[in-house]
């Protein structure tokens, strides 16, 4: 059988857009891993502590209300789950970037921080998500991240 008769029936259709680059698992996995970098520290880092990084990372508001949240605690923080996120978190397990410790946080592995440290030092890409995670840094703790769990869903 020839080829071109087992794609006879496939028609390819222009798209207005294609995926977002904020919904793209290597945007994910790598902000994910400067997350890790710059936010955590080396002890890991949670789901939910990057699920909330994550959903304040893309507009400026949006960075300025966690940033005054950490600071003041007197604005109201939302904690929601992004699937790409844990689907992300699963690629860069599988490839060697990330370790899940004991505790169900995640960890960088000398890979992933050899990749995370090169992303950092290249001046030309990611020049957003940087300045805020600078900002961030290690400001959004654990325990934040537990209040903030706790007082949306009363744990």
């Amino acid at each position: 059988m020839d080829n071109i008769d087992n794609i006879n029936g496939i028609r390819f259709l222009q798209k207005k857009e294609s995926v977002p680059y904020h919904n793209r698992l290597t945007y994910k996995a790598t902000i994910l891993l400067l997350i890790l970098l710059k936010c955590c520290r080396g002890r890991g880092c949670s789901i939910e502590k990057f699920q909330i990084l994550m959903n304040y990372l893309y507009s400026k508001e949006s960075q300025d209300t966690l940033i005054d949240f950490v600071e003041t605690k007197k604005t109201f923080v939302y904690l929601r789950f992004d699937s790409t996120i844990i689907k992300a978190l699963e690629f860069m397990k599988s490839d060697g970037l990330i370790d899940i410790q004991q505790n169900v946080s995640f960890k960088m592995t000398d890979k992933g921080r050899a990749i995370a440290i090169a992303i950092w030092e290249d001046k030309e890409v990611f020049l957003f998500e940087k300045a805020f995670l600078s900002k961030m840094g290690s400001s959004l703790t654990e325990n934040l991240v537990q209040e903030i769990n706790n007082s949306i869903f009363g744990n």
